[in-house]
């Protein structure tokens, strides 16, 4: 993400985030993560704005000197273990209430944690690993409101929960690679670099599928799409899923100028 802010001219992202935002206007900010991604919401662009602010992610920081402190008081960030994964959410929430908010509690703090997401990934909705997980965060939520009654501001703090997706059933699964070479294209997979223009390569992203053409090449895209809206993906071909959506064909036709507008990528768009 830092490379990508050095490519962009600090535009990884096309807008600030809220920590960013409160940052430049003199206020103090506190992210705290079990994930790499917590790393999104103040990636330290300008860090004259940040010098009070600390983004904690995945057992470590941003100045990574507020590491010791929390270190000494919780000792190092622990292993992944068995699911769920409450010994790292438990951490980082201990970290941002004591540590990251010794000094007093922030104009805007952040905690991002791996459960229930990771359970129900490995698991399933319902599972008792994934019932755990929810306990877990729950939990940790608890910790949050119990400490900001204890600094006395808990009735002057909006607190947001939020969730970045839910969970449906799977019915069926389409090797979309497959389908692809079957169709004469040359698809390249993990690990493999694109040699020539129109190399294809598909990235599985949930319900969707992305396509990537090599050079952009339109007439690769185009009948990349053909194939995919054939009768084989057609929406009779994937099987209603626990929240009653539907998968439909891949569908979307791109133009050369598309193509180099935004990119090649073909979805699985889902409609109600």
């Amino acid at each position: 993400m830092q490379k990508g802010d050095q490519l962009r001219g600090a535009h990884y992202l096309g807008a600030a985030t809220i920590a960013e935002i409160v940052q430049r206007a003199g206020g103090r900010t506190a992210i705290a993560g079990t994930k790499t991604v917590s790393l999104l919401h103040d990636r330290k662009v300008s860090p004259a704005q940040a010098q009070q602010s600390v983004t904690l992610f995945s057992g470590a920081t941003l100045p990574g000197t507020a590491l010791a402190s929390i270190a000494r008081e919780l000792g190092v960030f622990p292993e992944s273990g068995r699911l769920p994964d409450a010994a790292q959410n438990d951490w980082t929430t201990r970290a941002l209430t004591g540590s990251l908010w010794k000094e007093g509690v922030p104009e805007f703090s952040l905690l991002w944690l791996s459960e229930p997401d990771r359970s129900e990934h490995a698991d399933a909705p319902g599972s008792e690993t994934a019932l755990a997980a929810v306990t877990s965060s729950d939990r940790n939520l608890a910790m949050i409101l119990r400490v900001l009654e204890s600094k006395g501001v808990r009735e002057q703090t909006n607190i947001l929960v939020a969730s970045d997706h839910g969970f449906s059933t799977v019915g069926r699964a389409i090797d979309v690679r497959a389908l692809l070479r079957a169709a004469g294209f040359k698809v390249i997979v993990d690990g493999e670099v694109a040699t020539q223009s129109g190399d294809l390569r598909v990235v599985g992203n949930g319900g969707t599928a992305l396509f990537y053409v090599a050079e952009h090449d339109g007439a690769t895209i185009r009948a990349a799409d053909r194939v995919a809206a054939t009768n084989r993906l057609r929406r009779r071909d994937f099987l209603a899923s626990s929240s009653g959506w539907n998968i439909p064909s891949l569908r979307r036709a791109f133009t050369d100028r598309e193509c180099r507008r935004r990119g090649d990528v073909v979805s699985l768009d889902r409609s109600a």
